[in-house]
């Protein structure tokens, strides 16, 4: 019996401390004009625009909806941006000859001597 009183004592005395901790706790009070706030709010009859298009673009499916568009526009423009590099090489390779460049390096270094 001796141990068990031992081992409560410390307990005992732990339930004491926290139980005078609350001695020191106050009330919380709320802001001012809380209730005020909280009725008017209440008796408000209708959402005003902003709050109409809050609550709609809000919803999960609009939000996933706007990123599938999102990412399907840049799927496409990635798409169609390798096609159409691929026709402007196309046509870069059958404009350029040899002939095309050497009327090019040659009209580059005709130059005319304008001093008397």
């Amino acid at each position: 019996m001796k141990n068990i009183d031992m081992n409560q004592t410390p307990l005992k005395n732990k339930i004491e401390e926290a139980l005078q901790s609350l001695d020191a706790v106050q009330r919380a009070t709320p802001r001012p004009f809380l209730m005020t706030r909280i009725h008017a709010r209440m008796n408000k009859e209708s959402l005003s625009v902003w709050e109409r298009v809050g609550e709609l673009f809000i919803q999960p499916r609009w939000i996933l909806t706007g990123l599938c568009l999102v990412l399907a526009m840049n799927a496409a423009v990635v798409l169609f941006n390798n096609r159409s590099n691929d026709a402007v090489v196309s046509t870069i390779e059958q404009t350029n000859s040899e002939e095309d460049y050497s009327t090019a390096v040659a009209t580059l270094y005709d130059l005319e001597n304008n001093e008397p």
